[in-house]
């Protein structure tokens, strides 16, 4: 994030999309997650953002398949859009 915040310009666009440690799946006992995914939780997403100077212009969640916006604890992957700050 810091990194991202370095080479933008002021006003420039920041996308992040990932795995989504609050997807609802998690709470199933017997949901095993893919081992080789880095899963993260929303709140991580938008705090890393706000330390590196970004202004938050949204977070959800993503269905790849159906390429379609959704609450973030209806998928597995969640974005975060931001704006560099001046």
């Amino acid at each position: 994030f810091k990194l991202a915040n370095d080479v933008l310009k002021e006003g420039g666009v920041f996308f992040v999309d990932t795995k989504n440690l609050g997807w609802k799946k998690f709470q199933e006992p017997d949901f095993d997650p893919e081992p080789s995914h880095r899963w993260f939780e929303t709140e991580d997403l938008t705090d890393y953002a706000q330390k590196a100077n970004f202004q938050i212009e949204r977070v959800s969640g993503f269905l790849p398949r159906d390429n379609r916006i959704v609450a973030p604890k209806e998928s597995h992957t969640i974005f975060l859009l931001a704006k560099k700050q001046s």
